[in-house]
């Protein structure tokens, strides 16, 4: 059984996943095609990431899902992360850091507002 589900509303530029328990190496390889995939067609990425359940990752994983975000900051548009766990929500504020477009952090009972928002509401104006 696999900790990372794609969710019916990914589309275009949109990668809206549901993860549970831990992620590993392999997942987050798949998380990283699917970015590029979309970023050589596009030009950019939304992503929906939604946590229930869910433990983090692997070391080596989130060390590796850590500086493929560095290379990629650029490019990635918009990003929601919806959970049900400080530790997520703090997470969210380093991703903030690192990822140029907007993050948001959006509890699990906001996960409506968090897909309105990554699919419509406004981008921060990027520079670069």
């Amino acid at each position: 059984m696999t900790n990372m589900q794609l969710l019916p509303m990914t589309r275009d530029n949109l990668i809206a996943l549901r993860v549970t328990d831990t992620l590993t190496t392999e997942e987050t390889a798949q998380f990283k095609a699917m970015v590029r995939e979309v970023v050589e067609q596009y030009g950019d990425v939304r992503v929906y990431f939604e946590m229930l359940s869910f433990d983090g990752w692997q070391l080596d994983s989130f060390l590796d899902n850590a500086l493929f975000d560095i290379a990629f900051a650029n490019r990635y548009s918009k990003v929601a992360m919806v959970g049900e766990k400080s530790w997520q929500a703090w997470i969210t504020k380093l991703a903030d850091i690192v990822k140029r477009g907007e993050v948001r952090y959006f509890d699990v009972h906001e996960r409506m507002e968090a897909v309105e928002w990554v699919q419509h509401g406004s981008l921060r104006t990027m520079e670069g």
